[in-house]
């Protein structure tokens, strides 16, 4: 009978705690003092045999949403150690949600550790008690409204305890009411990424806020997050970089580290690809003086008969095709331009030979030399003399025909 009795002393205590909750926008300051979370501390005391003993001391670590001015229009435990009382825990989440801290002029979470040892509480700093991982289930079962917050700051409670099809309605309903509310599009954009929902509708969303308030931290980190979800780096870290940057950064401290941790692969990604880059730029830029210190690529032969013929191709290889093409309107038949060959004049000066015939009969048969004079057909033969310039002087009418019309390396 006595643990019944003490059971139903508890759910009362609750219930009459959790009423406290403000109905009315607070103005005053009152940034959860001591006292108030001293209170709590004493109530479950009072109803929890054994809470926070001198061997076993209780802390939590509260959540506050706060709105540009302040105020705190949702709070939520967010993890625990050791203190397992919901009587606890609804009087601290209803003191966080009458509260109201100097405003910074963007909305943020601000968490707060507490711990309770029996007679004493104490406020925690983060070196005192590091931020845990999410209570996923402890923050949904505590997540606490005040009876002022509007449909855009439950969107965000929702949110933050992972709450998304809740979340999603809040923000939608907040839009039906104010379509150009920039924290709603914003909140309805993450809510949508972080529940797999609709990825170009949040990117769209995203857009918006940011177009809204271009220097403000919050859209710039929300655009940054949609761009991590859809997979586009370099939205997601150049955003990133400009929340960084923005004014009013310093209260999203939490929210910032946090992507941060999740931009780590974006910015390796990155790096990777800013080196392949520049790896290949410096490549080309090789390549291109290459080119323009040997712009023949001649000079890869050694001195005798492929580096003479590469010379005159380099000139007149094209020409040489396109003449052959030339031919037929005249002759009536399909010319090619095929072996390149290099042999003497009478003379014993170096000459090229492209061989230009009708069908595969007439192809020069490969490795053997020609003299100029013994051409055939529509054969092009040029004179070549290497040195400090290279001359090349056509011996036959095709040759004289393919460098007055199809000469590449005519200035």
């Amino acid at each position: 009978m006595r643990t019944n009795r003490l059971a139903v002393a508890l759910v009362l205590a609750s219930g009459l705690l959790a009423c406290k909750g403000s109905q009315v926008r607070p103005s005053a300051l009152r940034e959860l003092p001591t006292s108030d979370l001293d209170f709590c501390g004493k109530q479950a005391q009072r109803l929890i045999p054994g809470f926070a003993r001198e061997d076993a001391p209780a802390t939590i670590s509260i959540y506050l949403y706060l709105d540009a001015d302040g105020a705190v229009p949702a709070a939520f435990i967010h993890d625990q150690n050791d203190a397992k009382a919901p009587t606890l825990w609804g009087c601290v989440t209803d003191y966080a949600v009458s509260s109201k801290f100097e405003s910074k002029g963007i909305d943020y979470l601000r968490p707060q550790a507490v711990r309770y040892q029996r007679l004493s509480t104490t406020q925690l700093t983060e070196k005192d008690y590091p931020l845990r991982p999410l209570d996923e289930k402890l923050a949904q079962e505590t997540l606490q409204f005040a009876g002022w917050a509007t449909n855009t700051d439950k969107g965000f409670g929702y949110f933050y305890v992972h709450k998304f099809p809740e979340s999603v309605a809040a923000f939608r309903e907040a839009l039906k009411l104010k379509p150009d509310d920039g924290r709603a599009m914003r909140g309805l954009a993450l809510a949508l990424v972080d529940s797999n929902g609709d990825q170009k509708e949040a990117r769209a969303l995203a857009d918006k806020a940011v177009a809204a308030a271009p220097n403000s931290e919050a859209p710039l980190e929300a655009l940054s997050r949609v761009c991590l979800a859809t997979k586009d780096d370099e939205c997601a870290y150049d955003n990133f970089e400009k929340a960084l940057k923005a004014p009013d950064e310093a209260p999203r401290s939490i929210e910032l580290a946090q992507l941060q941790g999740l931009l780590k692969p974006v910015a390796e990604r990155l790096k990777a690809s800013e080196e392949a880059k520049n790896k290949g730029l410096a490549e080309q830029a090789s390549s291109e003086a290459a080119k323009h210190a040997d712009p023949t690529g001649c000079g890869k032969f050694p001195e005798g008969d492929d580096r003479t013929i590469c010379f005159v191709k380099y000139c007149f290889a094209e020409g040489a095709r396109r003449y052959a093409l030339d031919l037929k309107p005249m002759t009536g038949q399909d010319y090619t331009a095929s072996d390149w060959t290099a042999g003497k004049t009478k003379g014993g000066a170096a000459s090229v030979t492209v061989a230009i015939r009708a069908g595969a009969a007439g192809k020069a048969r490969k490795g053997k030399k020609r003299t100029a004079e013994a051409g055939s057909a529509h054969d092009a033969i040029w004179e070549v003399s290497l040195g400090d310039t290279v001359g090349m002087k056509p011996l036959t009418i095709d040759a004289n025909n393919i460098s007055a019309k199809y000469n590449a390396c005519r200035k």
